[in-house]
């Protein structure tokens, strides 16, 4: 398994990173899978907007912005996944 810096993760810290927002909880939750196989802390929530519902999939709990877009930009880089 790849190490990734980014990993370095602060619970209940301000900083989240979305990495996804569908109206299917399970292609939520297969996006999930993959973070999960990969190491990263990710999670999925559920977010009402004008009356739909999306699962939003969302990684870390990061201590800061920095850490966070740093986390961000080895996502996009190693797995082509924008935030």
């Amino acid at each position: 398994m790849p190490s990734f810096p980014s990993k370095k993760v602060v619970n209940k810290e301000p900083f989240s990173l979305q990495v996804g927002a569908y109206g299917e909880e399970s292609n939520a939750n297969h996006q999930k899978s993959q973070l999960d196989a990969v190491g990263y802390p990710v999670r999925v929530e559920l977010k009402e907007s004008n009356g739909r519902t999306f699962y939003v999939v969302i990684i870390g709990y990061y201590a800061d912005r920095i850490t966070a877009k740093t986390a961000g930009l080895e996502l996009k880089s190693t797995l082509g996944i924008d935030f």
